[in-house]
């Protein structure tokens, strides 16, 4: 049930639990191979009477855009790509 209208209900899909907001930039928040479901037991029977899917698509809508640091800390070499060689930072 929802908390603001009991006549509606709320659904969270939790894909990444140990990730807070504030732990950006999140470069691939979802991934593109992943079929992501909810099963919703209505019955209480163990069985599933609905069940929603999602798919996703990234999107690069500004490739120039800086979503993150790119330089280097003290003690800490630069990451300058996401996998491989340059990525260790």
């Amino acid at each position: 049930m929802s908390y603001d209208n009991p006549n509606n209900v709320t659904m969270i899909l939790n894909v990444d639990p140990l990730l807070e907001p504030s732990n950006g930039p999140n470069y691939f928040p979802f991934d593109d191979s992943v079929v992501y479901q909810m099963v919703v037991d209505n019955n209480q029977s163990g069985g599933a009477e609905i069940v929603f899917q999602f798919r996703f698509t990234t999107t690069i809508r500004n490739p120039d855009l800086p979503v993150g640091f790119v330089g280097s800390i003290a003690g800490f070499p630069p990451i300058t790509t996401l996998t491989g060689p340059g990525s260790e930072g």
